[in-house]
């Protein structure tokens, strides 16, 4: 099982030079992933660029880390406190 502290792993990200501002708590509309709300979480990863399993118009996306182990992909409005055009 994957065990993580918040010193580990950051709070808040940086995007074109801003700071994004985390929720300390999952927060998602979504019926799969509703279970995991809230729930602290810690960003494992940004997807900013497209690959073979995540088109332009999807991104930008996260892959997040649960105190439990589990990881999932999630959308900058389901973690942070601010959207990405404020």
């Amino acid at each position: 099982m994957l065990k993580l502290t918040a010193r580990q792993l950051p709070r808040a990200l940086f995007r074109g030079g801003k700071r994004l501002r985390l929720r300390k708590f999952f927060q998602t509309q979504s019926q799969q992933y509703r279970k995991f709300n809230g729930r602290p979480f810690w960003v494992l990863k940004s997807i900013t660029k497209p690959d073979e399993d995540h088109d332009a118009e999807v991104l930008p996306l996260y892959l997040i880390c649960f105190s439990e182990g589990q990881t999932i992909e999630a959308w900058p409005e389901e973690m942070l406190k601010r959207s990405l055009e404020d």
